[in-house]
């Protein structure tokens, strides 16, 4: 039994796969932008600066957390994005036909894989610099 779309219905449902063949190929682009741009992080070639990396007022402070911490994030946000890329493609497969939840939902797992990392990337900062505090106390007091 087959559905058949006629007159406005078929032209919501053309205007709504194009839009989806747009979508795609800018969403799994928005994917592999992340990729490009966080592989320089994770090998710690990003030196500290106001523009790119995992930029917060303590990792901007100082060397030995910036580099440690932006490589932490970049891993984080590398492996959100590959999760990303596959729960993309398995909703493709299980949503096809279902234009605009397959929209949503292809929205809605970019912008997780996109967020997500952030805040275990700033509890890892922390500890980062709660450790080269306690170093730091622990040589002061080898000092004095």
């Amino acid at each position: 039994i087959g559905v058949r779309l006629v007159g406005s219905e078929m032209c919501i449902r053309d205007r709504t796969m194009t839009e989806l063949y747009v979508l795609l190929p800018l969403i799994f682009g928005c994917y592999l932008l992340i990729i490009k741009v966080v592989l320089p992080m994770v090998r710690g070639h990003v030196a500290p600066n106001q523009g790119y990396g995992f930029r917060t007022p303590l990792t901007l402070s100082d060397e030995r957390i910036w580099y440690p911490a932006n490589r932490i994030a970049g891993r984080l946000m590398l492996g959100s994005s590959l999760i990303g890329i596959v729960v993309s493609i398995a909703l493709c497969v299980v949503l096809w036909g279902q234009d605009l939840v397959l929209i949503a939902a292809l929205c809605g797992v970019l912008l997780t894989a996109a967020i997500v990392p952030v805040l275990p990337a700033k509890i890892a900062t922390n500890r980062i610099a709660a450790g080269l505090k306690s170093e730091q106390e622990q040589t002061d007091k080898e000092r004095a």
